[in-house]
């Protein structure tokens, strides 16, 4: 993992709670750059386009995490299919109590129509 990718991750890592604790509209990039001890200039110039762009990618990025560990589920020959269903729905709900500030960010950004509108335009 490089050094660029590394930020990105810990930018996106200590914004999640942030944009869960105060919503999408609560939250500032300020905010986001103090939790993550950087200057928000640095996001800007070297990371996100904006707010929008860092909730968007927090979203996408675990979704195709969780979408990837899902595939890799259904991927096995030979096995019934209620076995790959049952793996899936304990892996479903595995992810969920793993990952709760994330799930609560996707379900939130549901009401919070910037984020949901990108969303749905851009990952339908």
């Amino acid at each position: 993992m490089t050094r660029n990718t590394t930020i990105r991750r810990k930018i996106q890592l200590q914004g999640l709670p942030l944009f869960v604790k105060y919503g999408y509209n609560g939250v500032t990039m300020d905010q986001i750059a103090e939790a993550v001890g950087i200057a928000k200039s640095t996001i800007y110039y070297s990371y996100f386009k904006g707010k929008l762009d860092l909730a968007k990618s927090i979203i996408v990025d675990e979704l195709y995490i969780f979408l990837e560990s899902m595939n890799q589920l259904s991927d096995f020959h030979g096995l019934e299919p209620t076995v790959i269903g049952r793996n899936m729905i304990n892996a479903w709900i595995t992810h969920l109590e793993e990952n709760k500030l994330f799930w609560q960010m996707v379900f939130q950004s549901m009401t919070e129509p910037q984020v949901s509108e990108v969303i749905k335009t851009d990952y339908k």
